[in-house]
This record gives C-alpha cells, structure tokens and sequence, in this order.
C-alpha cells in the first residue's frame, strides 16, 4: 500500500514543493495560489483548464470522504 498509493503522493508533492521554491527564489516573492487566474487569461491551454477543473473534483470528493469517515 505505502509503495503503490503513498510514495507517487509524496513525490508529486515533493515536486510542487521543490518548483515552488525555486519559482520563490526566482521571483523574490511568496508563491500565492490564484484559482481564478485561468479565467484572467483569454489563450489558456485547454488542458490545463481540464487539469484544474479535475483537481478540485478531486479535493471536492476527498473532502466529501474525509466528513464521512470513510479513510479507506
């Protein structure tokens, strides 16, 4: 369980972790999650409009879930 669910977790996770520090140190300024900001923009990718649009489906049930106790 911990090889097939937990690790390809915590490396994603490491991943954002470690692009947002460098972006941090790039920018000289904090990292601030902006969920309108592919409205704001008029040539968005499509794909990452569906990436997102698909995350927060994926928080949306988790969080559903997690109120239910159901930690499965």
């Amino acid at each position: 369980m911990v090889r097939e669910i937990f690790l390809p977790w915590f490396n994603s996770y490491r991943f954002l972790i470690q692009n947002i520090s460098r972006y941090e140190q790039l920018a000289g300024s904090n990292f601030v999650y902006d969920p309108k900001l592919m409205s704001k923009i008029e040539n968005a990718n499509l794909m990452d409009k569906w990436i997102l649009s698909a995350t927060q489906s994926l928080i949306k049930y988790v969080r559903a879930e997690m109120e239910a106790y159901k930690l499965y």
